[in-house]
Order: C-alpha cells, then structure tokens, then sequence
C-alpha cells in the first residue's frame, strides 16, 4: 500500500543521545501522519587539503568540489553535539565549512528530493486516533499537495509593563 502525505512540520529531538527528526503532516485520506526518523546523516564537508579530523567525526572522500572548484570530503557524526563541537572547533581553526549551518530536517528532505508531497511505501508502525504512526519508513518525493484551508490566529497575551504593541513602539 502507497501512502501520499503532504508535510506540515517539522521538529528536532534528541532521545537517549539519539538524533530523530519528526515530521507531521496530512494523508490524501486526510488522516494524519507522524513520521520518525531515527540516525539522520548528520554531515558537513571541509576542504580535502585540510588533513584535520576533528574528533567524533568520520571523514569519508566524496565526489564533490566547493564553489572554489576545489575537491570536500565529507564529515559524518553520530551526534548533533559531536557534529556542533567539531563545526565550532573548524571555524576556532578558520577552517573553512561547508552545508554545516543546513538545518537537519531540510538536509534530509532535500537529499531526498522531498518538496512538501511523500509517498510512504511501508505500512505504518501503529495507528491511534486517525493518525498514522510511521518510524524509518521507505519514502519518495510526491506531487500531492492537499487542498488547504485558511486560518487566522489571534494571540492574546499580556505583559506586567504595558501591552505588547506599547512595548515595540518605544
């Protein structure tokens, strides 16, 4: 079974020194989905001439330049900690980086040539509630976008020093 989706969110966890990314989103059923990935590819690239590994990293010779033209090696991580150690310790060194500011999410839709529409190829894990529970699921890019509905808003807050429109108008 073919499950087209359209992704509404996304979000970034990390359980038990885990990355996972979530995203949610609406079926063509309009039953909800909630989609995890677990281990994303959490990845920068530096200049091939630069010989330093930093620690936590596995460097791995790709196939790719810089806009320079010159030839990157990959840096892959097992933790977002590792991979934000070893960018700060890069740049420490002015040791030039490259996609390391890329949020994870879009990294990963984007490698995948995912634009908003995903076609799930595996079943679900669990389903509760109309939502369609999915963890590492086979996936492919899809043209199905739902046919979404407006929504205004209104947040209502208050602060101890005056409104919030007086504050910003100062």
């Amino acid at each position: 079974m073919d499950y087209q989706g359209f992704i509404l969110s996304n979000s970034q966890i990390i359980r038990k020194t885990v990355t996972q990314l979530i995203f949610q989103g609406r079926l063509s059923d309009a039953k909800r989905f909630l989609w995890t990935v677990t281990r994303p590819g959490l990845v920068f690239f530096v200049d091939r001439d630069k010989n330093r590994t930093p620690p936590g990293a596995f460097r791995k010779r790709v196939e790719l330049r810089s806009l320079r033209g010159q030839p990157v090696d990959a840096l892959y991580f097992q933790t977002t900690s590792e991979l934000t150690r070893a960018r700060r310790a890069c740049e420490s060194r002015k040791i030039p980086t490259y996609e390391a500011d890329v949020n994870l999410a879009a990294r990963f839709l984007m490698e995948r040539f995912i634009k908003g529409g995903v076609s799930f190829e595996s079943k679900p894990v669990n389903v509760e509630n109309d939502t369609l529970y999915f963890i590492d699921p086979k996936v492919q890019g899809s043209n199905f976008t739902p046919a979404l509905k407006l929504l205004s808003i209104d947040i209502e807050c208050s602060m101890q020093n005056g409104s919030l429109l007086h504050r910003y108008l100062r």
